[in-house]
């Protein structure tokens, strides 16, 4: 009977053991979730700001463009 009560308690001492490191090691990995979204989101924000900047690019060459033809039509 006694061996049973310590392999029991062995049993419980390894499982609280092993909770609290999966807890520990839960930790840092919804840590490290949440920055790659953060990042993700910046990087999507970027990319949407970089498009824009190109299209308002793309129009100011259009526009120096007409601008320098009629300069030379005049």
């Amino acid at each position: 009977m006694e061996k049973v009560f310590l392999c029991t308690h062995n049993i419980s001492g390894l499982m609280r053991k092993l909770k609290s490191v999966q807890g520990s090691r839960s930790s840092p990995v919804c840590q490290l979730k949440d920055a790659l979204r953060e990042q993700e989101s910046e990087l999507e924000k970027l990319t949407t700001q970089i498009h824009v900047v190109r299209e308002q690019t793309e129009e100011a060459q259009k526009m120096q463009k007409r601008l320098n033809d009629e300069d030379s039509a005049s």
